[in-house]
């Protein structure tokens, strides 16, 4: 009788086995997934900020180009350049959410001329892309200066 009885005291012992196994899985399961959106949280992130800095710059073209093409100052371009936004939303996937401000500034060297001009692109992109707010908002500010 005695193995008899060893039998039955171990009832059951694979079934509490069987959860536990079940359990420790099932948290391995969230911890991966929870990872998972990590990454493609961070992804998302890359993906603005390098459009941030994409829509910067083209500001800064857009920006130098006024300037040169007018062969002129920020003074004289100022209702052109200074305050200017540039609207890059679109359907398109490229820029579309993304939006740039320029300024002009004139710099005076010693000399007292306006030889010198600072030009700043201050773009933002994120929100609205996709009509998500998982969205990060990213900005990106350039500064050129050049002289004239």
């Amino acid at each position: 009788m005695a193995p008899n009885s060893t039998i039955h005291g171990q009832r059951g012992s694979m079934l509490m086995i069987a959860i536990v196994i079940i359990v420790v899985f099932s948290l391995l399961a969230a911890v991966l997934v929870k990872l998972q959106g990590l990454s493609s949280q961070s992804s998302i992130y890359q993906v603005t900020n390098q459009r941030a800095l994409l829509a910067a710059e083209s500001g800064i073209q857009y920006g130098l180009y006024q300037l040169l093409r007018n062969n002129s100052g920020c003074e004289s371009g100022v209702d052109k350049i200074d305050g200017f936004n540039l609207n890059l939303s679109g359907e398109g996937p490229g820029l579309g959410s993304c939006s740039v401000e320029l300024s002009c500034e004139a710099l005076y060297p010693k000399t007292g001329t306006p030889n010198y001009m600072q030009l700043t692109s201050k773009a933002e992109c994120g929100r609205g892309f996709q009509d998500s707010d998982d969205n990060p908002l990213v900005t990106r500010e350039l500064e050129v200066e050049l002289r004239r």
